[in-house]
């Protein structure tokens, strides 16, 4: 029976994994394509709800719930990102 239960669980984790994958190629083609287009207005503008359109899908895969703690948890790290990327193309 443990065996049955291992082989369930890698398999979800497997199934997890190509999600996730599917979830980043998708959002690292939308940014190449936004970054390659010429526009007139700072990229960061479209950027930024594609990243967390990407945050929000992978939670979603692995089952993150959406608390205080995790929103706070991804905001530093998008913010801390996002102007870490300012200062040093300044």
């Amino acid at each position: 029976m443990r065996a049955a239960d291992k082989d369930i669980a890698h398999f979800k984790l497997n199934r997890k994994r190509v999600f996730s994958q599917s979830i980043v190629a998708t959002a690292t083609t939308s940014g190449a394509v936004v970054g390659a287009v010429p526009i007139p207005f700072p990229d960061a503008a479209i950027l930024g709800p594609i990243e967390i359109a990407q945050i929000n899908a992978l939670a979603r895969v692995y089952g993150i719930p959406k608390n205080k703690a995790s929103l706070r948890l991804c905001s530093g790290r998008l913010l801390r990102g996002g102007m870490g990327r300012s200062k040093g193309m300044g």
